[in-house]
Order: C-alpha cells, then structure tokens, then sequence
C-alpha cells in the first residue's frame, strides 16, 4: 500500500484503496493468507504425510476453532471499519458473523476426533483438475473447496482471513487473530499440563468450541438464525461491534499475552470509534459538498432548458 502511494504520488495520482462493492469501478478486498510455522520452518497448518503433523494440524485448527468461537467479537472489532461495512456480506466477502471453514472432509474428521478417534488421519490429497487441453497434464487442487462467503477458509496448507477491509494496515487484524490463536493453544496446553492426554485435551476443546465451524453458505437467509441458535455473535456494523472491543474478556486477554495493557485496550476502542466517526463525517460532508457545487446547479441548468 506505501508503495503504490509513492508511485502514484510521482505521477500525480492517488491510489484509492476503497472496498467493493462500487459499481462500475474497480473495488478490493484485502485476503490475508494466515498460517504459523515453527522456528524450524515447519508448516503447523500444512496436514503432511506423518501421524506427527497430522496430530499437530488438528492441534493448531482446534486452536484456532476456539479463537473464532472466544474471541470472535476481537476479531470482528480487528475488521471493523466504516467502508468495510458496506463490503462485509458481498463481492467475494464473508458475513459479519465470524466463523471458521474447514471444508466437509476435514470437518468429518474432526467430529471423529471428538467421538475419540485419533488427531492424526486428515490429509490435502487434494483434487485433480483438468486443464481441459490434451497437451496439458491434469494438476492437483485443493482438497476442500475455498469457501468465498467465509471469513475463513481452509486453503490447503493456510487459512485465508478474507474479510479484511482494503484500506486496513494488516498489522491490527492479524495482532488480534495471533493472540487469539495463542489464548487458544494456552487452554489446550492447560489441560495438558493438567494430565489430560493430548488427544483428549485437542478433543474437548474441540467439542467445546466447534459451533464456530460452518461449511455451509455465508450468505444464505437461513444462516443468522442458525448462527444465533449456535450462540454466534452477529455484529452487523463498526458501531455494534465496537461496542464489545472495551470488554474486561478482551482486557484480560491481551494483557496476559503483553499485546496491549487494559488502559492501550481502552484507548484502542476510542481510536477506532473516532476513526468511524470521521470516515463517516467526510463522506456525508463529500457528499453535500457535490450536492451543493455540482448536482442541484447541473438541476437548476437543465431546468432553465425549454423542451
């Protein structure tokens, strides 16, 4: 984004950054390719080929099943901008309601984890897909399909953080998505630690939390009802959503990881409520401003013309 502002700067343009849906001109949405490695470089959300990172995929998704359903009201204030309202729930962008999408095969293994089967087990075989050319070898896709009404797909060896605003600096959205993400390897940890076995730590976190997972379509009229029958949070705007950023859950949680101390937290919430306020101000400003100045006079013109 820097660099296509000090481009477009030299040439005496401006790169607009705004979200679709606009019609007639091009839109953008940010897609976060999300994952974790190990300090060995080891993919932890890549499934592998060994019972080890099998065991270890079904970990770090448990983890992340219980970031999306503890922390969604976080992680929808991460996205939660005035232009990213109009955006959520259309052109290739996921609902307001923050859920996770594994994709059927994975999912059935999960539910088999919880009923006591072993972590190890799912692997991306992927599918073939044909060019459609006899010149040209089939290739492998992806085993699940990347569900685009999802604010977060499975991707094969990554998750996908669709619904991020265009004009968002990732660095804030992805903050709030890693400590969530650690708060939930913590509880798993916990358990461990505890003398749970690692099976069945993974496995009740899992059933605990695994309300957060749908693999249906984001933008269905069934799926509010069925979200708030599962106790999903539906935060429709910035305002709704803001309005739970400054919770004491949300202090604790970021000052047990040293992201932000409880006063940062609360600072942060008056930040964005004041970033909302002036986008909105400025566009409905804009807006009178070209009332004023270019469409009422081009009006008042066009009625002075005798049919």
């Amino acid at each position: 984004m820097q660099l296509s502002n000090e481009v477009a700067a030299r040439h005496g343009l401006v790169v607009l950054h705004h979200e679709k849906p606009f019609a007639g001109i091009n839109g953008s949405g940010k897609h976060n390719n999300w994952g974790l490695n190990t300090d060995s470089g080891k993919n932890l959300y890549a499934p592998g080929k060994t019972e080890e990172s099998q065991a270890d995929f079904a970990a770090f998704v448990t983890a992340l099943t219980y970031a999306f359903n503890i922390h969604a009201d976080a992680i929808r204030c991460s996205i939660a901008t005035a232009g990213n309202d109009h955006r959520l729930g259309a052109q290739e962008a996921p609902p307001a309601i923050i859920s996770l999408y594994t994709g059927h095969n994975m999912k059935a293994h999960l539910d088999a984890v919880v009923e006591g089967g072993p972590l190890a087990g799912y692997q991306d075989n992927g599918q073939p897909v044909p060019s459609g050319s006899k010149s040209v070898q089939t290739v492998t896709g992806a085993e699940e399909d990347r569900n685009r009404t999802a604010p977060m797909p499975f991707c094969g060896n990554r998750f996908e953080f669709r619904a991020v605003g265009s004009s968002q600096n990732i660095a804030f959205p992805l903050t709030v998505l890693n400590t969530a993400v650690a708060d939930g390897c913590s509880v798993i940890s916990d358990l461990c630690d505890g003398g749970m076995p690692v099976r069945d730590a993974v496995a009740k976190v899992l059933e605990d939390n695994r309300q957060a997972i749908f693999n249906g379509n984001g933008y269905s009229e069934e799926w509010p009802i069925e979200a708030a029958e599962r106790g999903l949070l539906n935060l429709k705007n910035t305002p709704e959503a803001l309005a739970t950023w400054d919770s004491q859950k949300n202090r604790d949680l970021f000052e047990k990881y040293g992201v932000f101390t409880p006063a940062e937290t609360e600072a942060r919430a008056e930040t964005l409520h004041e970033q909302y306020t002036a986008a909105v101000q400025m566009e409905a400003s804009i807006m009178l401003e070209m009332m004023d100045t270019g469409i009422i006079p081009a009006c008042a013109e066009d009625l002075k013309v005798e049919p």
